[in-house]
């Protein structure tokens, strides 16, 4: 979010049960779900306190370097 240059955007959160509005990086986390980089754990929830494991981090890697220009 930062390397790029996101403004926060904490519109139609929150996303998750698991992440209130006075969590530390909740800001972060939204703006980057709005984004479509990050998607969750799923039935609403996003764990914010899991390790992201290999196959996760390539993911929202690969959704970072394909958003739309209209994202840049």
């Amino acid at each position: 979010m930062r390397a790029y240059g996101w403004p926060i955007d904490t519109r139609f959160g929150p996303h998750y049960t698991d992440v209130p509005a006075s969590y530390y990086a909740y800001a972060a986390i939204e703006t980057c779900t709005n984004r479509q980089a990050m998607l969750g754990a799923g039935s609403g929830l996003f764990v914010p306190n899991r390790n992201i494991d290999r196959a996760e981090l390539a993911a929202v890697l690969y959704r970072v370097l394909t958003l739309p220009l209209a994202y840049s």
